[in-house]
């Protein structure tokens, strides 16, 4: 799945999600051998999250569509970043497209509030890279 993810492959996303529908909301196999090497490895994270990373507009609607769970976040280092943190937290030079999938991910009902291993939320990371269209998108709300 993760390979399919980074390789942009909706088509091999879907059918992998057809196999198997809950793989949506499984992280990346930790085996013993990816023990070993998880301290020189990215941390471990949900397909949703992938998707996030890499951008994929069609594959994080397939992936909501078939029930991913929107505010998925482990709890150390990057895997710590819900979907929304990761998007937020790009350095993606296309802010409209952030931007779009920031709004999806928010119909969806992710968490404006959850805060990664740095205390940081969405909104602080569009403050930090200056992207103001999205920090208003992602402000917290006042209660």
């Amino acid at each position: 799945m993760q390979d399919a993810i980074k390789s942009h492959d909706i088509d091999k996303v879907s059918s992998i999600i057809s196999a198997h529908p809950r793989c949506v909301n499984v992280k990346k196999d930790l085996s013993p051998y990816w023990l070993i090497l998880i301290s020189q490895a990215p941390s471990p994270t949900y397909p949703l999250q992938a998707a996030a990373r890499h951008h994929d507009f069609e594959i994080i609607q397939l992936l909501l569509n078939s029930g991913a769970d929107v505010n998925a976040a482990g709890r150390f280092g990057d895997s710590s970043k819900t979907p929304l943190i990761m998007n937020a937290a790009s350095k993606c030079d296309d802010r409209e497209l952030v931007y779009r999938i920031a709004v999806l991910l928010l119909k969806y009902g992710a968490d404006k509030k959850h805060t990664d291993f740095k205390g940081k939320t969405a909104y602080d990371y569009a403050i930090e890279y200056g992207d103001e269209r999205l920090a208003e998108l992602l402000k917290p709300i006042e209660t």
